[in-house]
């Protein structure tokens, strides 16, 4: 129905007006009903029809810390020092996230011009209860500079700390596979291994050893688990 044919309805003189001024309004007067109910009353019921809930879980660190001393002579046997996060942060945290290993010696035969001695060191994948195969795990290092050799254990199954998103479930069942008490349970042990320098060869003094300081820092976590 074309604008001249809507006018001539209208405005001319053959037929009676006053159905076709009724018969346009109302069908306007509908259009303007249908566009005001969408956009003005209709269009956030309609968007939440496909809005999707997604939670963000976080996680809040904590961190014990413990160190052991010990000497290592060089005489070909290792010598071994062993960690047992405490029962009680089991039970007042969520769960155990990593561990951090920091092995630090300098050079104490006080013999003169004597240098740093060769230092290795390493966690065997055992004892504990640990995501042992996970990328980002340095489980063995070594220094002959005395400089500090860094180990990293990541204790709770592809636990890294950062922020995670979910779309699906509860806060409650999105917390739940966080709270699992037997990750790093067991004894960690970790294998020093010394290969001591002399500044000259018998009869002056030898160098048979370092004195190694071992900080051991287990990172717990508390996580939540809130709607966005």
């Amino acid at each position: 129905m074309s604008e001249n044919n809507i006018l001539a309805d209208i405005f001319g003189e053959d037929e009676p007006k006053m159905r076709y001024i009724l018969y346009y309004g109302l069908v306007i007067f509908m259009i303007g009903y249908h566009a005001t109910a969408y956009f003005f009353l209709n269009a956030e019921m309609i968007k939440g029809r496909y809005d999707i809930d997604s939670y963000s879980i976080t996680f809040t660190e904590n961190q014990s810390t413990e160190i052991n001393q010990a000497y290592a002579q060089d005489d070909g046997e290792p010598i071994y020092i062993e960690f047992e996060a405490d029962d009680s942060l089991f039970v007042t945290h969520s769960g155990f996230g990593y561990l951090m290993v920091t092995v630090s010696y300098q050079e104490t035969s006080q013999i003169p011009f004597d240098q740093c001695d060769s230092v290795s060191v390493s966690i065997p994948p055992t004892g504990a209860t640990a995501d042992w195969q996970n990328d980002n795990n340095t489980l063995a290092g070594s220094s002959d500079d005395c400089s500090d050799i860094l180990l990293h254990v990541v204790v709770y199954p592809e636990y890294s700390g950062d922020e995670r998103i979910e779309s699906e479930g509860t806060s409650e069942s999105n917390a739940e596979p966080w709270l699992n008490k037997n990750n790093g349970k067991g004894t960690f042990t970790i294998e020093i291994d010394v290969s001591a320098t002399s500044p000259g060869p018998p009869p002056t003094p030898q160098d048979n050893g370092e004195e190694i300081t071992v900080t051991w820092t287990a990172v717990f976590f508390d996580v939540t688990a809130e709607l966005q």
